[in-house]
């Protein structure tokens, strides 16, 4: 049982190094990090539990803790940063488009804007003019 959860969490750390080349903006590669750093810890406290990994020291006890709040809080704080462009893109997307339906529907009903070329007028003496 402890061999397999400390897999598992070795596994998402991996994962998490490997997505994190795929990330398409900054923000979610630190999330990606933040999370892959997240699982490490957790492992080094599950060792801790089950005695697999003895530390005597309250200190990095302490440090760990400190890293674990720092994760959580840094992960949330990129998660809500892209949370809000997303949503600021999507109001901006639609109100352009908003704009351009309107400016559609304004052209549709009025009149062409680009002027017709004038039709040829036969002048009495036979000459063909255009005017």
């Amino acid at each position: 049982m402890v061999f397999t959860t400390i897999l598992a969490n070795l596994l998402v750390t991996g994962a998490a190094l490997l997505m994190l080349r795929r990330g398409p903006t900054r923000r979610l590669k630190m999330l990606t990090l933040a999370v892959g750093l997240m699982s490490l810890a957790q492992t080094a406290a599950y060792m801790h539990l089950q005695n697999v990994w003895k530390v005597d020291s309250t200190v990095v006890i302490i440090i760990h803790q400190w890293l674990v709040i720092g994760l959580c809080v840094s992960a949330l704080y990129l998660l809500g940063a892209e949370i809000y462009e997303r949503s600021s893109r999507e109001r901006t997307l639609r109100l352009m488009e908003h704009a351009a339906n309107i400016d559609w529907q304004s052209r549709r009903n009025s009149p062409p804007s680009v002027p017709r070329p004038e039709a040829p007028v036969l002048i009495d003496s036979g000459k063909l003019e255009i005017g």
